[in-house]
């Protein structure tokens, strides 16, 4: 008999508990100066042809992840690309306000601070903004800010992750292209013409990332029975986790019904999904060929299925110099942290190659869910193998031990977060 459950997360700990969850430290997060010094635009995103008139506008960060030196940064990397694109007045009759970065910032309250936002630039020039450009952290901020900007006021609105001008990972960064496609894109909202192409290319958008584990249980019976877990994240919103668990009686290093559980997870995310990530618990060498093969077709079959398109699919595996003398296969290797992955499928394409690979699986190497510290796991890997483990407390004889150990240091939250996800 099989178990399936469902628990969706919608974590946002640094806005519930901000004395207890800290934000990341610039000096780890962040450059020390600005990376775009010498930013030139490229055909992607070139100077507009026509610049929309504007009159007054509000600058606003909602995203308390964003730390007061980071917003110094961030605005003057968006007043030099708006300079390159050609809109610089977008920037320069802007009030900007950063409500949550006062001492003793009181709880979030969005509604109130974009209305003081618009306030503040109707005293500074005389008029209401004619469009609000908001600095997010989640899908949740992003409805506040449309619903009172549009539907209340008619105020055009344009939104950013913050999470994308964090450049968590210099190697890749993400806080050109991000801001450069928003001035874009509100140009064309406010009456202005931009350079074509007017889709931006963005790599990784509309990524579903999953993290994929099995942890062996042992109940009243000899039958081999595995506790399957997948945590999932869209790309733009890595913050927001998704969680499926199943109970699987089979003698397999297979994930048998991956279809079904991803399937829940579809389901609650509601969206579109262009490319599937998947961030493997260790497979023995010899079953790994067969278990990803089987693995990306029910995930193919599946999308296919749902969103009449076939996806493309990548996987990663941990992987070590042992496992190459016992495999038949040699399979291409990265780098992730500390630890070796084996990439044994990769059919994204569009200059997806291993080394892209290997970057955007560093970038991971944070704990996204909570309060983006570093870890030496990829986070969905973290937090798949913890959600596998917890099956144990279920059983009155206990279960193996995990062989995912704890980080070194790690620290147990207080119980009165009683937000977190149950594999935090």
């Amino acid at each position: 008999m099989s178990i399936a459950t469902t628990a969706p997360v919608a974590l946002r700990a640094t806005t519930s508990i901000p004395a207890l969850v800290q934000a990341p430290d610039p000096a780890l997060t962040f450059p020390a100066v600005s990376t775009i010094q010498q930013f030139a635009p490229e055909p992607m995103h070139g100077r507009v042809l026509v610049p929309a008139a504007v009159q007054c506008g509000a600058i606003i960060c909602l995203d308390r992840l964003i730390s007061s030196s980071c917003w110094g940064l961030i605005l003057a990397d968006l007043k030099l690309i708006a300079n390159a694109l050609g809109v610089s007045h977008f920037v320069s009759r802007a009030s900007t306000v950063a409500p949550y970065f006062e001492p003793n910032a009181s709880p979030p309250n969005h509604r109130y601070h974009l209305l003081n936002a618009c306030r503040v630039a109707q005293t500074a020039h005389g008029r209401w903004p004619q469009f609000i450009f908001a600095i997010i952290p989640d899908r949740d901020t992003w409805q506040v800010v449309h619903h009172l900007g549009l539907m209340e006021h008619g105020v055009n609105v344009q939104c950013v992750y913050g999470h994308l001008l964090l450049n968590l990972n210099p190697s890749i960064p993400t806080r050109i292209p991000a801001l450069a496609r928003a001035l874009s894109r509100l140009n064309a909202k406010l009456g202005g013409c931009n350079t074509l192409p007017l889709k931006i290319y963005d790599p990784m958008y509309h990524t579903l990332i999953l993290g994929v584990a099995m942890a062996p249980v042992r109940g009243r019976n000899s039958t081999v029975t595995s506790h399957c877990a997948i945590v999932a994240a869209v790309d733009y919103s890595k913050h927001h986790w998704y969680t499926t668990t199943y109970i699987q009686v089979a003698q397999t290093h297979r994930m048998i019904h991956i279809d079904t559980m991803l399937n829940y997870i579809l389901d609650m995310i509601h969206d579109s999904i262009a490319r599937v990530l998947v961030v493997r618990a260790e497979i023995p060498p010899d079953d790994l060929e067969f278990v990803v093969g089987y693995e990306t077709d029910q995930i193919k079959n599946l999308m296919s299925t749902r969103c009449n398109m076939e996806p493309r699919v990548a996987y990663a595996v941990p992987w070590d110099s042992d496992h190459d003398a016992s495999s038949a296969e040699d399979y291409e290797t990265v780098t992730i942290g500390s630890n070796p992955f084996a990439v044994p499928f990769n059919d994204f394409g569009g200059g997806w190659d291993l080394a892209a690979i290997g970057k955007y699986l560093n970038s991971l190497t944070f704990d996204l869910a909570l309060d983006n510290r570093p870890t030496e796991w990829p986070a969905p890997l973290k937090y798949a193998a913890a959600a596998a483990s917890s099956t144990q407390i279920h059983y009155i004889s206990g279960a193996p031990k995990t062989l995912y150990k704890p980080l070194q240091g790690y620290k147990t939250l207080p119980r009165i977060v009683a937000s977190s996800p149950y594999w935090l």
